[in-house]
């Protein structure tokens, strides 16, 4: 995903005011104003290379980190639009279905280090009504902290017994939320 490459690229997609909407509901108990919110990430954006110094910046991280999984599930899953036609309301479905998936896999720096994963992985509000996102609807998550997924999926045509005991051992599951105070 590159997080910190695409910071302000994905600050652009939500708008300032949808991010510190979605950040407050995450994190209502981090104070934090909406200017420094956006200097946080033009400064990410610049300095790529720069650790969160503070716990909201840990989570102004996760929450780009999440607005990242959203546009990346939006953009692969299936989505059920609810249209209206001379008979009544009706349903047409396009791309995969993926509601009765069971595992996500969070990978890369943000998912080993932040430590507010399960809410990077956690699914948004329903946004659009008009359509439905046809996400995993109660998938077991995991991390890889190893960078070991690749090997997991290499293996798991031709070797699946390699490949479920490297799973076992080497992606970490991932505990409910934990509220920030």
């Amino acid at each position: 995903m590159g997080i910190r490459f695409n910071a302000g690229t994905l600050l652009d997609r939500v708008g300032i005011d949808e991010f510190e909407k979605e950040f407050r509901a995450g994190f209502p108990g981090i104070k934090v104003s909406a200017a420094e919110i956006a200097q946080y990430i033009e400064q990410i954006s610049q300095e790529t290379s720069r650790v969160p110094g503070r716990e909201w910046q840990s989570a102004v991280d996760a929450q780009l980190a999440r607005v990242a999984v959203e546009l990346a599930v939006e953009r692969h899953v299936g989505k059920r639009e609810r249209i209206i036609t001379r008979e009544g309301e009706a349903w047409v479905y396009y791309g995969k279905d993926l509601t009765e998936t069971r595992t996500l896999i969070g990978t890369g720096g943000v998912f080993i280090y932040n430590s507010y994963i399960s809410h990077i992985l956690s699914p948004a509000a329903a946004g659009d009504y008009r359509y439905d996102i046809l996400r995993p609807k109660n998938p077991s998550l995991f991390v890889d902290s190893s960078y070991l997924l690749y090997a997991v999926g290499l293996l798991s045509q031709s070797q699946p017994d390699v490949a479920a005991r490297l799973f076992k051992k080497y992606m970490t599951p991932i505990l409910p939320a934990r509220a920030a105070d």
